[in-house]
């Protein structure tokens, strides 16, 4: 899917004249310290033909409306309990029950 430290992007390979993505997320501001938001997208799903929700190794599940913004729209980290490492997140899936629910798994 991803690789660390490289944005989602979205291609149309039907298009092999076009040398650039049609779609490039960025990533969200810099944090209180003034350093990136480290990325490893690690799986998406779409839940409509304009939104998908991107799942990070270091625990991040981020939605994505790509009909013009860039940023997520929707972007949060899972709570670990003290102590314990960040979790890696490996796995999105779309309910069928609910078009705004989604299922994420380590």
């Amino acid at each position: 899917m991803g690789c660390k430290d490289n944005l989602l992007q979205l291609w149309d390979v039907s298009r092999d004249k076009e040398k650039k993505p049609l779609w490039q997320a960025r990533n969200l501001p810099n944090d209180e310290l003034d350093l990136q938001i480290p990325i490893f997208d690690t799986d998406l799903c779409y839940l409509s033909a304009n939104n998908l929700v991107a799942v990070t190794a270091f625990g991040d599940v981020r939605e994505y409306d790509i009909r013009g913004q860039r940023r997520p729209v929707i972007a949060s980290t899972l709570k670990q309990p003290a102590g314990s490492e960040k979790q890696y997140l490996s796995k999105v899936l779309n309910s069928k029950l609910s078009p705004h629910t989604v299922y994420v798994a380590s």
